[in-house]
């Protein structure tokens, strides 16, 4: 439509609600009017298109008639997503558990923080919500025990990764189109390394503004808090957010600020951002390009439960966090059978001053935020082929990808074995290391009349780290989907198998302890996770939707921080502790997710549950720490 649009010379306006867009169309004329060209598009659909002014068309729905002969409902089984296939696919043929949250739902409940937006939506993901002067993102879980330290998924804004998942933790539901989640390892065959509990891909939005073309929202909130404090501390947050354009160029922008008081002593924050998209569409192509950077301050205070320990007491330095991410994407078209895409960016973050070691109890996401400190930049780039063979019954579509991820990573230097811990004054404090993924991914699907639907895949990846052992991996997926249509009820039937890996320098940057004195394992090996999920969708029309999945997975070689005790300076000197980072063994994962939504009128509810049993099944020979067989990991 979009590209009908730029070949007439008039601007369209429609709504994905009315018109399911994961219907392909080929229209061949030399040439013809406007009109015919959009029948023949708009065959079977209750929608007509209404000139508002001169080159503008707005596709507005019409009452059905009795010859209307839409091919299915606009259930959302029709939605096309990015994130459950290279080249992006309907939701109806995938065979894997995927969560899409609209940004329209995020901006009508007022959400901003990425905790916010999966609680109750996305079963089988825990998130802690975040305290205001806390930098980092907490998973409490994700299908279970992935990470010893702290668990996370991958996470892509626009197809650009991010340096640290960790740190992503606003949105601006405003520029948010979804928020599209795949839980467990079977995207890593697309994905590569680091996707062994899941994948988070944020899309920001692309459309047209209003339809005289501009539109600007202001949101302001404003508030008290009671806390540790004789009086209350305000709250405020305050985001605008402009777009201009039409479906064929558009630019988007918004900025916003928030802060939070003292609720406890020294405990505040302030928080600046700006984030920006832009969209051309041509008659074979589309450019998209995004840009955001975030800056925020946090106090770092001593606990009030602490307070009378003079030992423990707030820092005069505050907390500083900067990240900033840019990446485009085009996709070309050129004829009726191969689509090539190509995305390319830049993510980083800077983090200063996190002084939490001084705390009496070593916790690991302390440590977590600590070994974030410094400085990363990830370049990220992927290329795409993508080619559909169509008949009355059968579509084929095989896919051709090529990504490779470069991190540069700039943090405290930890005290060796071998060598003291270095001082604030060593010009040797910081160590820079490099990393990098590279990944060769094949998949194919095929889809039998629009009801029985096959994917395979697989990856092939590079792995290398100065951490441990580099790895050559092969991570499949495999899976398949079976839906029916009974009247205004669609029912579907899904299995998927998969396996991801993740690296140990990525595991040791969120390990458990304090600024450890490590003794070097040489034999350290990746972490992977596998297993098999199945599930059943139910949709009533528009209204409602019941989604049961069962998963059973297990994780391989987990690395946990094992504690060494030296006693070699004799019965009467003090034992010293020395650590290093072991693989575990094999951990199983199981346990059902549920999850139901329904829209009465202006009222929607939805619900999610999940149960989950992560127990130690077997230890590795090597494996020195406290667990022990059917030990449970949560």
């Amino acid at each position: 439509l979009d590209r009908g649009a730029v070949l007439g010379g008039f601007r369209m306006a429609y709504s994905g609600d009315n018109l399911p867009l994961d219907r392909r169309v080929t229209v061949w004329r030399d040439q013809s009017a406007v009109r015919d060209i959009l029948d023949d598009l708009l065959r079977g659909y209750a929608v007509t298109p209404v000139v508002v002014t001169g080159d503008q068309v707005v596709l507005t729905p019409r009452v059905a008639e009795a010859r209307d002969s839409t091919p299915r409902p606009a259930t959302v089984l029709d939605r096309v997503v990015v994130t459950g296939s290279v080249g992006g696919a309907p939701e109806r043929s995938l065979p894997i558990a995927l969560d899409v949250v609209p940004g329209r739902d995020i901006e009508r409940r007022s959400q901003n923080a990425l905790a916010a937006v999966f609680d109750g939506s996305v079963p089988g993901v825990w998130m802690w919500e975040q305290a205001p002067s806390t930098m980092l993102a907490r998973y409490g879980s994700i299908r279970g025990a992935s990470s010893f330290g702290v668990s996370f998924p991958k996470v892509y804004v626009d197809g650009i990764e991010v340096a640290n998942p960790l740190l992503l933790t606003q949105i601006t539901p405003e520029l948010v189109e979804r928020v599209e989640v795949i839980r467990g390892p079977q995207g890593a065959a697309l994905y590569g390394s680091d996707a062994i509990s899941g994948v988070v891909n944020i899309v920001s939005r692309h459309d047209a503004g209003s339809l005289d073309g501009a539109r600007a929202m202001l949101r302001s909130e404003g508030g008290y808090i009671a806390g540790f404090r004789s009086s209350a501390v305000a709250v405020q947050q305050h985001t605008l957010s402009l777009r201009r354009g039409s479906n064929l160029r558009s630019l988007g922008a918004s900025v916003g600020a928030a802060s939070t008081g003292a609720y406890i002593p020294e405990a505040y924050s302030r928080e600046l951002r700006a984030a920006g998209d832009a969209r051309i569409v041509g008659s074979m192509s589309t450019l998209t390009a995004s840009a955001r950077v975030y800056g925020k301050n946090a106090g770092v205070p001593a606990s009030p439960l602490l307070s009378a320990l003079s030992r423990f007491h707030s820092d005069s330095l505050p907390q500083s966090l900067r990240m900033y991410s840019v990446g485009s994407t085009m996709v070309v078209v050129p004829g009726e059978i191969w689509t090539y895409t190509m995305t390319g960016g830049v993510d980083g973050y800077a983090l200063a001053n996190v002084t939490t070691e001084l705390g009496p109890i070593p916790f690991f996401v302390d440590s977590a935020l600590r070994d974030a400190r410094g400085s990363a930049i990830r370049g990220t780039m992927r290329a795409s082929a993508v080619a559909r063979f169509a008949t009355e019954e059968r579509l084929a579509t095989l896919t051709f990808a090529a990504e490779h991820s470069t991190l540069r990573d700039r943090s405290p230097r930890e005290q060796g074995a071998m060598s003291p811990a270095p001082g604030p004054g060593d010009p040797n404090r910081y160590v820079v290391e490099w990393s990098s993924n590279m990944g060769f991914t094949t998949q194919l699907n095929l889809a039998f009349r629009n009801t029985a639907f096959l994917t395979a895949g697989v990856r092939q990846e590079r792995v290398g780290q100065q951490l441990g052992i580099s790895q050559h991996a092969t991570l499949p997926m495999l899976g398949g989907a079976l839906v029916q249509d009974f009247g205004g009820v669609t029912a579907k039937a899904r299995v998927a198998y998969g396996k991801g890996i993740r690296a140990p320098n990525a595991s040791q940057r969120v390990a458990a302890g304090q600024l450890k004195r490590r003794v070097h394992n040489s034999l350290l090996e990746p972490e992977e996770q596998s297993g098999i999920e199945g599930g059943v969708d139910l949709l009533f029309g528009s209204r409602f939707g019941l989604h049961v999945t069962r998963f059973d997975q297990l994780a391989f070689g987990l690395i946990q921080t094992v504690t060494k005790v030296d006693s070699s300076g004799g019965l009467m000197g003090p034992p010293r502790y020395w650590y290093q980072l072991q693989n575990v063994g094999e951990i199983s994962n199981r346990g059902w997710e549920m999850q139901g939504s329904a829209a009465l009128g202006g009222l929607t509810v939805t619900g999610a549950l999940s149960t989950v049993d992560s127990r130690v099944r077997r230890l590795a020979n090597r494996y020195t720490g406290d667990l022990r067989t059917t030990d449970r990991m949560l």
